[in-house]
């Protein structure tokens, strides 16, 4: 589970909801990855969701004006983008550096090789901006050598980033067919009924689970609960 953009005081009180009493098979507690982004952030609550120990990971500082600031960004942009957002989490969030360990560029528009380039010298492991629609679904792999992943929203790196991991985003299918990386993009949801919703997140599930046991992401913004009655208690359940 990842949520994107800004932690204020309404989104975690329904990530606290979310994430209470829920346990893996093995008795530790769920958690997921949140990447954050400067503006409306408030800080003390990204450090108690970093106590909690979900994953803080990064989103950009200012989330840029549109596709074309983060398809055109450089290098030193991206540098100043993620890099100065470290700066922000370990100073207010109180994190330790070792801990911020990726990235995901806003609209998930990628920049090209310049991406991964700027994670690697940020020194961070990996990126999760890129969707992909391939069958059998994509596992996590690494840039050491040119990627074969499907180019969903150009431009795509042509170079190999020894080291650096791509997490992919694998995109869900909604009611008609159509594909969306994020739950919230999904544009013909189903019905607003708990068991409908659970059986149509569950279909997108066995992809995964009834073929290759790649890693099956939920990515959403938290804004997505409010579109419908039902829409929280589904995805909990």
């Amino acid at each position: 589970m990842t949520f994107d953009d800004a932690v204020n005081v309404i989104n975690y009180e329904q990530y606290q909801k979310l994430f209470d009493g829920l346990v893996n098979p093995d008795n530790c507690s769920v958690r997921g990855t949140f990447y954050v982004s400067h503006e409306y952030t408030d800080y003390t609550l990204v450090n108690a969701l970093y106590q909690q120990g979900h994953e803080i990971a990064l989103h950009s500082v200012t989330h840029g004006s549109g596709t074309d600031y983060w398809r055109e960004a450089d290098v030193e942009r991206l540098l100043a983008e993620f890099g100065q957002q470290i700066d922000m989490l370990v100073k207010f969030a109180k994190m330790k550096r070792k801990h911020i360990r990726g990235m995901r560029q806003p609209f998930m528009q990628i920049s090209g090789n310049n991406t991964y380039e700027a994670a690697k010298r940020l020194g961070l492991l990996y990126d999760s901006s890129w969707p992909s629609q391939r069958s059998p679904v994509m596992w996590p792999y690494t840039l050491d050598y040119r990627s074969i992943q499907d180019c969903q929203i150009g431009p795509c790196p042509n170079a190999a980033i020894p080291g650096f991991w791509v997490s992919p985003m694998v995109t869900w299918f909604d009611t008609a067919g159509y594909s969306c990386a994020m739950i919230d993009g999904c544009v013909f949801p189903p019905k607003d009924e708990v068991d409908v919703l659970f059986e149509w997140m569950v279909e997108n599930f066995k992809r995964h689970y009834d073929g290759n046991r790649a890693p099956f992401g939920m990515y959403l913004h938290a804004a997505w609960f409010q579109r419908g009655q039902h829409y929280f208690e589904a995805f909990r359940k």
